[in-house]
Parts: structure tokens; C-alpha cells; sequence
């Protein structure tokens, strides 16, 4: 994790001016497009992490991680340190013919496109910021849902460097379509993983309906509490169990209670958008 005490703003202040972060575990340094950077995906638990005044320090800060991710030698990280940049550009940058066919006027075609894209460099480049520059998460969620994300970046913000992205990030990562079930019951278990994150996992339509069934039947004590309360604010219940069905139905709708807030806020773009 690379960490900076020069920073242009404090959380929640919009930046009066660019600034450039780099990717925490592939330490690529780039222009941040995020007009606040707790909504850069890169900024960390703090919402503050990874982030630059300037392309120098961020480049300095990449080329450190670089020193000692790759233990390169002072003598070659020029050239080892370019041919890496070069790579990682031509791999993640959205191609400007790409961007050119995207719609940008209808809202319905916007969402629409980003839900059924196939191109991985526009799935991230609207996560980036590159495509569809805007404050607002709603592209990036939707983008976030998308299948054909990159499964490096995934799987490093689930899973294997949770604390380096932010908790926005990953809430709407754990709604990803090519997560398995597996995946999404790892995450929705882990005592120790963000009580949202286990509940929105628990609302992925990859969740094996046999699973969702044996807890809304066999284990209802379970619905008292988060995560596993979320299911009683979930449309597909009464397909799913009768028993549930029922405990609901005995059970007062707390209406801007945390499970219904979950449930309310992190939808799937078939229930939001189609």
C-alpha cells in the first residue's frame, strides 16, 4: 500500500485540482479521473491512499513499488520501469475507437451499453473514471456487476487486498456476475469481512437457491440478524420458501432499517434498470 501526507483535500471536499494515483498492487501511475477520491476504487479503507499532486510523485511512488515488488536494480528501473508502463498501458487504456461508438446522450443507452459490454477495458475504464467521468456511482455500479471485469481486479479487491479498495467498491463488486457460488458464500461467512459486503453477496442471483432455501426453512433464527436478515427484504422470498414467507409476514417491515437499506441501495441492474 503506498500512502502520501500531501494531499490536496480532506474526505468529502471535491478536488480543485488533478491528481494522479497508482494501481496498489500493480503500482501503474495514471491520471485519476474520480472527483473525489473516496470514489477513486484505488483509495483504500482511509479513502486516501494512493494518490499524488503530481505525475512525478506518483511515478517516484511506481517506482518503488516496482524496486521492491520486482527487486529491480537502481541501475535498469528506467528501462525495466517503461517497458512495464508500456505494457500496462496497452493493456488497460479504453482504445479511442471504443469510446467513439459508446453512447453518451440517453440515459437508457448508457446503461444499457455498460450492462451488456463484453470489452473488458470499457468495463474498467468506467470503473477508472475514463469512460463517463462523473461523481455519481451510478455507471460504475453497474460496470462493477459487469462479468467480463477484470478478474485480476476482482479478485484483489474480494479477496486477496480487500483493505486497499474502498468499501463502495467492493459492496457492489460482491453483486458480480461471475462470482460463483463459492466465492459468494466464502464472503458472505467471513465473520471478519464487512457486514455489507456479506449481505449483498447473500443477494448475488449466483447464490445457490438450495443454500438461500435450507437457511429461509431450516435455519430461520438466522434471519434476525445481518447478513442473513437480508433475505427477508429480497423479492425472490416467496419463490423460495413458504416458512420464510410466513416468519416475514410475522415480522414488522422496518422500513429504513440497515437490512432494508442494503437491500434498497445495492440492486441488480435487472431490478434497477430493466
Amino acid at each position: 500500500m503506498i500512502k502520501t501526507d500531501n494531499f490536496l483535500k480532506v474526505k468529502g471536499e471535491i478536488m480543485n485540482k488533478r491528481m494522479y494515483h497508482i494501481h496498489p498492487n500493480i503500482g501503474a501511475p495514471t491520471l485519476c479521473r474520480a472527483n473525489r477520491m473516496e470514489d477513486c476504487p484505488y483509495s483504500g479503507e482511509t479513502g486516501r491512499e494512493n494518490h499524488f499532486n503530481t505525475y512525478d510523485e506518483a511515478q517516484i511512488a511506481a517506482q518503488e513499488f516496482f524496486t521492491l515488488t520486482y527487486e529491480l536494480l537502481s541501475s535498469n528501473i528506467n528501462h525495466d520501469f517503461d517497458e512495464i508502463m508500456e505494457e500496462i498501458e496497452m493493456r488497460k487504456k479504453v482504445k479511442k475507437e471504443v469510446v467513439k461508438v459508446l453512447p453518451t446522450e440517453n440515459d437508457d443507452e448508457i446503461t444499457k451499453a455498460i450492462m451488456e459490454t463484453e470489452d473488458e477495458n470499457v468495463v474498467m475504464g468506467v470503473i477508472e473514471g475514463e469512460v463517463y467521468e462523473t461523481t455519481s456511482w451510478k455507471y460504475k455500479s453497474i460496470a462493477l456487476q459487469n462479468p467480463n471485469i477484470c478478474k485480476t481486479f476482482l479478485h484483489e479487491a474480494l479477496f486477496d487486498y480487500p483493505e486497499e479498495f474502498t468499501e463502495e467498491t467492493r459492496r457492489w463488486l460482491a453483486l458480480n456476475r461471475s462470482l460463483t457460488h463459492e466465492a459468494l458464500v466464502s464472503l458472505v461467512e467471513n465473520e471478519n469481512e464487512d457486514i455489507v459486503v456479506r449481505s449483498v453477496a447473500l443477494n448475488n442471483p449466483n447464490v445457490d437457491k438450495e443454500y438461500l432455501r435450507n437457511i429461509l426453512t431450516n435455519e430461520v433464527e438466522r434471519l434476525k440478524e445481518l447478513p442473513y436478515e437480508v433475505l427477508l427484504y429480497n423479492g425472490q422470498i416467496k419463490e423460495i420458501s413458504g416458512e420464510a414467507l410466513t416468519y416475514k409476514t410475522n415480522e414488522p417491515f422496518l422500513f429504513e432499517s440497515l437490512p432494508e437499506i442494503i437491500s434498497r441501495t445495492y440492486k441488480t441492474w435487472e431490478s434497477t434498470y430493466k
